[in-house]
């Protein structure tokens, strides 16, 4: 009976932080756009562009929103599955950027899409996380220590790893635009 509890303990230790990421990606972008408060894109000039440059493309998503946060221009894209893949545009970008540009922008998230860079960055930080693991359990640190440790090492990790594969990512997405 023990070795059934442990066997079964240590098993959920790895599969569910594995399968949380996958879970995560067909549920949250649903949810985002409630918990963020965006509003579906009404019908205007905006909408027919960006429907019009996603039917070109055959990029296939669910919605596209409008975020009204004053100041922030930006655009994104986060879901991998069509049927669950949002598109978020700030009301500031349609009133800096014009027609080609806003364009481009779309095509920059269909790019991001198109290459599933949301995957690369959960996989980024599963093996982030893994080798900080593997790393701290190989010392016998205090409780304590540990948890400075790993947050120093995750800090430093997210900072530059994460820095490099997003370049790598948005030059990707904006040769897509190009």
């Amino acid at each position: 009976e023990n070795e059934v509890y442990r066997f079964f303990f240590t098993s959920s230790e790895i599969v569910v932080p594995l399968l949380f990421p996958f879970v995560m990606l067909m549920f949250f972008p649903l949810i985002l756009p409630k918990l963020a408060g965006w509003k579906v894109l009404p019908p205007g000039p905006e909408l027919t562009l960006l429907e019009k440059t996603a039917n070109d493309n055959h990029f296939k998503y669910n919605k596209i929103y409008l975020a009204s946060n004053p100041g922030l221009v930006t655009a994104g894209v986060i879901g991998i599955f069509p049927r669950a893949t949002n598109i978020l545009f700030t009301k500031d970008i349609f009133n800096l950027l014009n027609e080609k540009e806003i364009e481009a922008v779309m095509l920059h998230e269909i790019g991001h899409s198109k290459y599933r860079h949301i995957v690369f960055y959960i996989f980024f930080l599963l093996l982030i996380e893994s080798i900080i693991l593997i790393i701290l359990t190989s010392f016998s640190l205090n409780s304590e220590d540990y948890i400075y440790i790993y947050i120093a090492l995750l800090v430093f990790s997210i900072r530059f790893g994460w820095g490099w594969l997003s370049r790598q990512c948005d030059r990707q997405a904006d040769l897509n635009a190009a």
